[in-house]
């Protein structure tokens, strides 16, 4: 799975993290809205179509693909997960806010 937060300034050429190697049968890919942290849209696509959207990078030695790419890409599940159970964005704002709670502890004792 990639996940990327996507808002208003994100531009045209964001990327997903990179891929290092195409060693799984599907990825899923998900954009959150940067305000609600609510899924945007939701892709599972096949690992060669994966590979055959990305460009490799010499600069982090991986294969990106493109926000705008990936949102193309396989199978529309927006729905499916979307309509799952688990909370993704009460999950990410919950570890978001301890990821800062952690920055500013370490940044006060520094």
């Amino acid at each position: 799975m990639k996940a990327r937060i996507v808002g208003p300034d994100t531009g045209a050429d964001a990327i997903f993290s990179v891929f290092r190697s195409f060693d799984f049968d599907v990825a899923v890919l998900i954009a959150f809205d940067s305000s609600t942290y609510g899924v945007l849209w939701a892709r599972e696509v096949p690992a060669a179509d994966i590979e055959a959207a990305c460009r490799f990078s010499s600069h982090v030695n991986g294969h990106r693909v493109r926000i705008t790419a990936g949102a193309r890409l396989g199978a529309d599940v927006t729905l499916a997960i979307q309509s799952d159970t688990v909370d993704v964005g009460g999950l990410l704002r919950s570890w978001l806010a301890s990821v800062s709670s952690l920055l500013l502890t370490v940044s006060s004792v520094r």
